[in-house]
């Protein structure tokens, strides 16, 4: 039986990409990227990872005071959802003697108050932990 739900979710996919524009995607996507970036380096304690900077949504950081999943934990009951651990890297995060990292994810959904609300999250982390 061939997959029709998947099949209409993948034209109203291709639509919604269509209206709004894969450049206009792109540049909101990074906007958000590189706010998020620059607002993580005013919180003391946290050192954020390279990369993901100009053709992502993703950014990386580890925190001197506090375990990737606690801050996760922290975060959720901010609404913040976020990815911790060792993201299937688990080699490179010994090499790097790293217990692993916390991971925030950006697309086209996502609006600049869902960083404000980040760094309420981070600032209490640090409150705790810190």
């Amino acid at each position: 039986t061939p997959h029709m739900a998947g099949v209409a979710g993948l034209s109203a996919a291709l639509d919604f990409i269509e209206s709004v524009g894969k450049e206009n995607i792109h540049t909101h996507i990074c906007t958000l990227n590189n706010t998020c970036r620059e607002r993580l380096l005013e919180i003391g304690g946290l050192d954020v990872l390279p990369g993901g900077i100009r053709n992502s949504g993703i950014t990386s950081f580890v925190s001197q005071y506090a375990h990737p999943h606690d801050i996760a934990t922290v975060l959720d009951q901010y609404g913040v959802a976020v990815r911790a651990g060792h993201h299937c890297t688990e080699p490179l995060m010994r090499s790097l003697n790293l217990h692993g990292t916390v991971r925030v994810s950006f697309s086209i959904y996502n609006e600049l108050w869902e960083i404000d609300r980040l760094m309420e999250g981070l600032k209490k982390v640090k409150e705790i932990f810190g």
